[in-house]
């Protein structure tokens, strides 16, 4: 669990919300506290309230991102977790370098894990036995096929519930 007064780069994916989004509230911890379907950038990031300055340059570092086609044509597994696979992963790892890069003391996970697996969580700490029949009932909906033109910075409050700080459009021009 994320404590209080925690920061994340995410990019929300509303389109998997029709086909996710009700077995990640009864499934998935962090929708219950707010976070909507997405993949994970980086958490935990700055310390909330994130700074004016931050959010600046994290504005300017998404601007000059185009928006970029992502298909979600399976699912994989970690020990306890489900999730939507998605492809291809060259610009989602180009933006978690670019913040790595510039961010080095936020790691993505806190730098628990030597490789970053990008995905979208569908189920979160459950027993790996429920997942087969989750795989059934998923699998007909896919590929999912979406434009991701923007990311964006949450904030957990004293609760560890997520609210949107800041919408980071993705502004540059594609294939430019």
């Amino acid at each position: 669990m994320i404590p209080p007064f925690s920061s994340a780069v995410i990019i929300p994916v509303p389109a998997a919300e029709a086909l996710v989004g009700d077995l990640r509230r009864d499934l998935d911890p962090s929708a219950r506290r707010g976070a909507p379907a997405h993949i994970t950038l980086v958490v935990p990031f700055v310390p909330a309230p994130v700074p004016q300055t931050v959010v600046i340059e994290l504005t300017s570092i998404f601007a000059a991102v185009a928006p970029f086609e992502l298909q979600f044509h399976g699912l994989g597994r970690f020990e306890r977790t489900l999730f939507l696979t998605p492809a291809p992963l060259d610009e989602i790892t180009a933006l978690i370098d670019a913040l790595v890069r510039r961010w080095p003391e936020h790691p993505p996970y806190g730098g628990v894990y030597d490789t970053i697996v990008p995905h979208l969580t569908v189920a979160d700490d459950q027993d790996p036995a429920l997942f087969e029949s989750l795989t059934a009932e998923l699998t007909p909906g896919l590929p999912l096929t979406t434009t991701i033109d923007e990311a964006w910075l949450i904030e957990s409050d004293q609760h560890s519930f997520w609210h949107r700080r800041a919408a980071l459009p993705f502004r540059a021009t594609p294939g430019a």
